[in-house]
This record gives C-alpha cells, sequence and structure tokens, in this order.
C-alpha cells in the first residue's frame, strides 16, 4: 500500500504491520469490522450468527 503525496506528485510506501502488532484481535475487531460493513472483503458475505459474550461462571 502506498500513500500519495499530491505536492510532490510521489508516492511513498506504507509500512506494513500486522493486526497482532496494533492491538487488534479477530474477535473484538475483524469480526466486528466484517459484520457491520460485510462488502469490506470485496465479495457478497451474508454474516449468520455472532458469538455470544462469556458469561461469567
Amino acid at each position: 500500500m502506498f500513500r500519495i503525496n499530491h505536492a510532490s506528485n510521489r508516492i511513498i510506501k506504507v509500512k506494513e504491520v500486522s493486526f497482532s502488532e496494533l492491538g487488534f484481535t479477530e474477535r473484538h475487531h475483524l469480526q466486528e469490522w466484517l459484520a457491520n460493513q460485510p462488502d469490506a472483503l470485496g465479495e457478497e458475505l451474508l454474516v449468520m450468527t455472532c458469538p455470544l459474550p462469556a458469561v461469567p461462571a
């Protein structure tokens, strides 16, 4: 991925980092993002269910 610098008409490569390096998790972030924006992957998705939060014992 690149960032565009309009002033200099150049592109600058953006440092690649993982979701885990940024503190994102599948359950608390990725699943929520896709449930709220299913077309983010560029495919038709049908969200069937979402796991319920754990109930304390």
